[in-house]
Protein backbone atom coordinates (compact mmCIF):
# COMPACT_ATOMS: atom_id res chain seq x y z
CA UNK A 1 0.00 0.00 0.00
CA UNK A 2 1.29 3.44 -0.99
CA UNK A 3 2.22 5.56 2.05
CA UNK A 4 1.37 9.26 1.93
CA UNK A 5 2.54 11.78 4.52
CA UNK A 6 -0.13 13.31 6.77
CA UNK A 7 1.06 16.84 6.00
CA UNK A 8 0.47 16.20 2.29
CA UNK A 9 -3.04 14.84 2.90
CA UNK A 10 -3.90 17.92 4.95
CA UNK A 11 -2.45 20.16 2.26
CA UNK A 12 -4.71 18.54 -0.35
CA UNK A 13 -7.75 19.52 1.72
CA UNK A 14 -6.82 23.18 1.14
CA UNK A 15 -7.32 22.82 -2.62
CA UNK A 16 -10.54 24.13 -4.13
CA UNK A 17 -13.15 22.96 -6.61
CA UNK A 18 -12.22 20.63 -9.50
CA UNK A 19 -8.55 20.53 -8.51
CA UNK A 20 -9.43 19.12 -5.08
CA UNK A 21 -11.65 16.46 -6.67
CA UNK A 22 -9.00 15.55 -9.24
CA UNK A 23 -6.21 15.15 -6.69
CA UNK A 24 -8.32 13.21 -4.16
CA UNK A 25 -9.56 10.79 -6.83
CA UNK A 26 -5.96 10.27 -7.95
CA UNK A 27 -4.99 9.48 -4.33
CA UNK A 28 -7.92 7.07 -3.96
CA UNK A 29 -6.94 5.34 -7.21
CA UNK A 30 -3.29 5.19 -6.17
CA UNK A 31 -4.30 3.50 -2.92
CA UNK A 32 -6.83 1.24 -4.66
CA UNK A 33 -9.66 2.54 -2.50
CA UNK A 34 -13.13 1.33 -3.49
CA UNK A 35 -14.51 4.87 -3.86
CA UNK A 36 -14.38 8.25 -5.57
CA UNK A 37 -15.31 11.77 -4.49
CA UNK A 38 -17.48 14.45 -6.09
CA UNK A 39 -19.38 17.67 -5.48
CA UNK A 40 -23.13 17.29 -5.93
CA UNK A 41 -25.56 20.17 -5.34
CA UNK A 42 -23.14 21.84 -2.97
CA UNK A 43 -22.45 18.63 -1.05
CA UNK A 44 -19.20 16.72 -0.89
CA UNK A 45 -19.92 13.04 -1.58
CA UNK A 46 -17.72 9.96 -1.24
CA UNK A 47 -19.29 7.17 -3.28
CA UNK A 48 -19.06 3.80 -4.99
CA UNK A 49 -21.61 1.47 -6.60
CA UNK A 50 -23.15 0.66 -3.20
CA UNK A 51 -22.89 3.84 -1.11
CA UNK A 52 -23.13 7.61 -1.32
CA UNK A 53 -21.85 9.26 1.85
CA UNK A 54 -22.04 13.01 2.35
CA UNK A 55 -19.06 14.27 4.37
CA UNK A 56 -19.02 17.49 6.34
CA UNK A 57 -15.64 18.92 5.34
CA UNK A 58 -12.90 18.38 2.76
CA UNK A 59 -10.48 17.19 5.42
CA UNK A 60 -12.74 14.23 6.14
CA UNK A 61 -11.86 12.65 2.78
CA UNK A 62 -8.86 11.18 4.63
CA UNK A 63 -11.21 8.84 6.49
CA UNK A 64 -11.85 6.94 3.24
CA UNK A 65 -8.26 6.44 2.06
CA UNK A 66 -8.76 2.69 2.39
CA UNK A 67 -12.27 2.82 0.88
CA UNK A 68 -15.81 3.04 2.19
CA UNK A 69 -16.11 -0.64 3.06
CA UNK A 70 -12.94 -0.45 5.15
CA UNK A 71 -14.10 2.71 6.92
CA UNK A 72 -17.42 1.10 7.87
CA UNK A 73 -15.68 -2.13 8.84
CA UNK A 74 -13.36 -0.21 11.18
CA UNK A 75 -16.39 1.49 12.74
CA UNK A 76 -18.10 -1.82 13.48
CA UNK A 77 -14.87 -3.32 14.82
CA UNK A 78 -14.17 -0.34 17.08
CA UNK A 79 -17.65 -0.59 18.61
CA UNK A 80 -17.61 -4.40 18.90
CA UNK A 81 -20.71 -4.60 16.69
CA UNK A 82 -19.59 -7.87 15.14
CA UNK A 83 -19.94 -9.52 18.55
CA UNK A 84 -23.64 -8.62 18.75
CA UNK A 85 -26.25 -10.75 17.00
CA UNK A 86 -28.64 -8.29 15.40
CA UNK A 87 -32.10 -9.46 14.35
CA UNK A 88 -34.47 -8.07 11.74
CA UNK A 89 -36.48 -5.61 13.81
CA UNK A 90 -33.87 -4.61 16.37
CA UNK A 91 -33.68 -0.97 17.45
CA UNK A 92 -30.38 0.93 17.57
CA UNK A 93 -30.00 4.38 19.15
CA UNK A 94 -27.08 6.50 17.98
CA UNK A 95 -26.20 9.32 20.38
CA UNK A 96 -23.69 11.58 18.68
CA UNK A 97 -24.46 10.22 15.22
CA UNK A 98 -22.28 12.72 13.34
CA UNK A 99 -22.96 12.05 9.62
CA UNK A 100 -24.70 8.74 10.31
CA UNK A 101 -22.09 6.18 9.26
CA UNK A 102 -23.47 3.74 11.84
CA UNK A 103 -26.91 4.14 10.31
CA UNK A 104 -25.51 3.59 6.82
CA UNK A 105 -23.88 0.36 7.99
CA UNK A 106 -27.02 -0.82 9.80
CA UNK A 107 -29.25 -0.20 6.78
CA UNK A 108 -26.79 -1.97 4.46
CA UNK A 109 -27.10 -5.06 6.67
CA UNK A 110 -30.71 -4.84 7.83
CA UNK A 111 -33.16 -2.51 6.12
CA UNK A 112 -35.87 -3.24 8.70
CA UNK A 113 -33.82 -2.28 11.76
CA UNK A 114 -35.08 0.70 13.72
CA UNK A 115 -32.58 3.54 13.95
CA UNK A 116 -32.77 6.64 16.16
CA UNK A 117 -30.05 9.24 15.53
CA UNK A 118 -29.21 12.39 17.51
CA UNK A 119 -26.85 15.05 16.20
CA UNK A 120 -26.91 18.72 17.33
CA UNK A 121 -24.31 20.15 14.90
CA UNK A 122 -26.13 21.70 11.87
CA UNK A 123 -23.54 20.72 9.23
CA UNK A 124 -23.28 17.14 10.45
CA UNK A 125 -27.07 16.90 10.74
CA UNK A 126 -27.48 17.99 7.10
CA UNK A 127 -25.13 15.19 6.03
CA UNK A 128 -26.89 12.75 8.34
CA UNK A 129 -30.22 13.53 6.66
CA UNK A 130 -28.68 13.06 3.22
CA UNK A 131 -27.01 9.78 4.12
CA UNK A 132 -30.27 8.34 5.43
CA UNK A 133 -32.39 9.67 2.55
CA UNK A 134 -35.42 7.56 1.79
CA UNK A 135 -35.37 6.17 5.31
CA UNK A 136 -38.31 6.29 7.69
CA UNK A 137 -36.04 6.40 10.71
CA UNK A 138 -36.11 8.90 13.55
CA UNK A 139 -33.44 11.56 13.08
CA UNK A 140 -33.22 14.40 15.60
CA UNK A 141 -31.34 17.69 15.44
CA UNK A 142 -30.91 17.60 19.21
CA UNK A 143 -28.16 17.27 21.77
CA UNK A 144 -28.54 14.81 24.62
CA UNK A 145 -28.05 15.79 28.25
CA UNK A 146 -29.49 15.10 31.71
CA UNK A 147 -32.28 17.68 31.34
CA UNK A 148 -34.23 19.56 28.69
CA UNK A 149 -32.69 22.98 28.13
CA UNK A 150 -30.56 25.06 25.75
CA UNK A 151 -26.76 24.91 25.93
CA UNK A 152 -23.71 26.30 24.16
CA UNK A 153 -22.25 23.94 21.58
CA UNK A 154 -18.58 24.22 20.66
CA UNK A 155 -18.21 23.36 16.98
CA UNK A 156 -15.14 21.56 15.56
CA UNK A 157 -16.48 19.85 12.44
CA UNK A 158 -13.16 19.21 10.68
CA UNK A 159 -11.94 16.97 13.49
CA UNK A 160 -15.37 15.65 14.59
CA UNK A 161 -14.70 16.95 18.10
CA UNK A 162 -17.74 19.23 18.56
CA UNK A 163 -18.97 19.15 22.14
CA UNK A 164 -21.44 20.55 24.66
CA UNK A 165 -18.45 21.04 26.95
CA UNK A 166 -15.92 23.73 26.03
CA UNK A 167 -12.93 22.35 24.12
CA UNK A 168 -9.67 23.90 22.98
CA UNK A 169 -9.82 24.11 19.19
CA UNK A 170 -13.42 24.98 18.37
CA UNK A 171 -14.20 27.15 15.33
CA UNK A 172 -17.41 28.74 16.58
CA UNK A 173 -20.05 28.51 19.28
CA UNK A 174 -23.79 28.08 18.73
CA UNK A 175 -26.74 27.39 20.99
CA UNK A 176 -28.54 24.06 20.63
CA UNK A 177 -31.56 22.41 22.18
CA UNK A 178 -30.76 19.43 24.38
CA UNK A 179 -32.99 16.90 26.05
CA UNK A 180 -33.03 13.68 28.05
CA UNK A 181 -32.97 10.58 25.87
CA UNK A 182 -35.66 8.91 27.98
CA UNK A 183 -38.00 11.80 27.16
CA UNK A 184 -37.78 11.04 23.43
CA UNK A 185 -37.80 7.26 23.01
CA UNK A 186 -41.33 5.78 23.31
CA UNK A 187 -41.90 3.55 26.35
CA UNK A 188 -42.80 0.52 24.23
CA UNK A 189 -39.46 0.50 22.35
CA UNK A 190 -37.05 -2.27 23.29
CA UNK A 191 -33.47 -1.31 22.48
CA UNK A 192 -30.89 -3.74 21.15
CA UNK A 193 -28.02 -1.25 21.25
CA UNK A 194 -27.48 2.21 22.67
CA UNK A 195 -24.31 3.82 21.29
CA UNK A 196 -23.00 6.90 23.12
CA UNK A 197 -20.28 9.08 21.64
CA UNK A 198 -20.71 12.54 23.15
CA UNK A 199 -17.19 14.01 23.07
CA UNK A 200 -16.87 14.04 26.85
CA UNK A 201 -20.54 14.41 27.79
CA UNK A 202 -21.13 10.66 28.14
CA UNK A 203 -21.99 10.80 31.88
CA UNK A 204 -24.70 13.42 31.26
CA UNK A 205 -26.15 11.45 28.34
CA UNK A 206 -26.35 8.29 30.44
CA UNK A 207 -27.90 10.14 33.39
CA UNK A 208 -30.54 11.40 30.97
CA UNK A 209 -31.24 7.81 29.89
CA UNK A 210 -32.10 6.25 33.26
CA UNK A 211 -35.75 5.82 32.31
CA UNK A 212 -34.90 3.44 29.47
CA UNK A 213 -31.75 1.64 30.60
CA UNK A 214 -33.76 -1.40 31.71
CA UNK A 215 -34.93 -1.74 28.07
CA UNK A 216 -31.39 -1.69 26.62
CA UNK A 217 -29.66 -5.01 25.97
CA UNK A 218 -26.28 -3.53 24.99
CA UNK A 219 -24.64 -0.16 25.54
CA UNK A 220 -21.39 0.86 23.85
CA UNK A 221 -19.69 4.05 25.01
CA UNK A 222 -16.74 6.01 23.65
CA UNK A 223 -15.18 7.39 26.83
CA UNK A 224 -11.92 8.59 25.28
CA UNK A 225 -10.06 11.60 26.76
CA UNK A 226 -12.23 14.29 25.15
CA UNK A 227 -13.99 16.02 28.04
CA UNK A 228 -13.36 19.73 28.16
CA UNK A 229 -10.21 21.79 27.76
CA UNK A 230 -8.20 19.31 29.84
CA UNK A 231 -9.28 16.38 27.62
CA UNK A 232 -10.28 14.09 30.48
CA UNK A 233 -11.49 10.50 30.16
CA UNK A 234 -15.01 9.63 31.30
CA UNK A 235 -14.31 5.89 31.56
CA UNK A 236 -14.46 5.53 35.35
CA UNK A 237 -17.67 7.53 35.65
CA UNK A 238 -19.26 5.57 32.80
CA UNK A 239 -18.30 2.16 34.18
CA UNK A 240 -19.41 2.99 37.73
CA UNK A 241 -22.73 4.36 36.50
CA UNK A 242 -23.59 1.38 34.33
CA UNK A 243 -22.43 -1.22 36.87
CA UNK A 244 -24.79 0.44 39.36
CA UNK A 245 -27.60 0.14 36.81
CA UNK A 246 -27.41 -3.65 36.31
CA UNK A 247 -24.94 -3.75 33.42
CA UNK A 248 -21.73 -5.72 33.16
CA UNK A 249 -18.63 -4.70 31.22
CA UNK A 250 -18.02 -7.38 28.57
CA UNK A 251 -15.40 -5.79 26.32
CA UNK A 252 -13.06 -2.82 26.29
CA UNK A 253 -10.67 -1.24 23.81
CA UNK A 254 -8.03 1.04 25.30
CA UNK A 255 -5.78 1.64 22.28
CA UNK A 256 -6.29 4.71 20.08
CA UNK A 257 -9.73 5.26 21.63
CA UNK A 258 -11.38 4.08 24.84
CA UNK A 259 -14.54 2.16 23.98
CA UNK A 260 -16.49 0.02 26.43
CA UNK A 261 -19.22 -2.52 25.63
CA UNK A 262 -21.77 -3.36 28.35
CA UNK A 263 -24.60 -5.90 28.51
CA UNK A 264 -27.71 -5.71 30.65
CA UNK A 265 -27.74 -8.55 33.21
CA UNK A 266 -31.49 -8.91 32.76
CA UNK A 267 -31.12 -10.15 29.18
Amino acid sequence: MVKIKVWFLELVARLNGPLFILVVNFIYKLRRADCSIKFSEGRLIVYNVKYEICIVSKLRYIRYLYGIEQALSSLTKNYFLNSIEFKEDDVIIDCGANIGELGVWIKSKNRKAGYYAFEPSPKEFACLNYNLKGSTDNVYSLGLWNERTTLKFYVASDTADSSLIEIQNFTNVIEVDVTRLDMVIPAEVRIKLLKVEAEGAEPEVLMGSTGLLSRCEYIVVDSSPERGINQEETTIDVINFLLANNFTLINMNHKSRVICLFRNKAF
